[in-house]
């Protein structure tokens, strides 16, 4: 249930971004999370029930992300920049 919910999530933040994504689509995926009051509720009504916290939430949103815009990993653990939800993203390439 929590993964659907998560990548619902996912979705409806990616319609908020322009198109092609860019290498760090991760990060503005969850600056858009944080800044939708929506969105913001869901995240966090999603992470009340999920195993592993909001670390593992936060890692379940950038495999979605990499999924859903069909991209692989250039690099890991770069820090984020445009939102406080995560601490660190990986940044994606086609």
């Amino acid at each position: 249930m929590s993964e659907n919910r998560t990548k619902q999530l996912v979705n409806d933040a990616l319609k908020e971004l322009w198109k092609p994504y860019g290498e760090n689509v991760t990060d503005e995926v969850l600056e858009v999370i944080e800044n939708c009051p929506h969105l913001l509720d869901e995240y966090r009504d999603i992470a009340k029930g999920f195993e592993g916290g909001i670390e593992s939430l936060n890692q379940n949103i950038g495999e979605f992300v990499k999924k859903v815009t069909g991209r692989r990993v250039l690099s890991q653990r770069n820090p984020c920049k445009r939102n406080r939800l995560a601490k660190t993203y990986s940044k994606l390439v086609e």
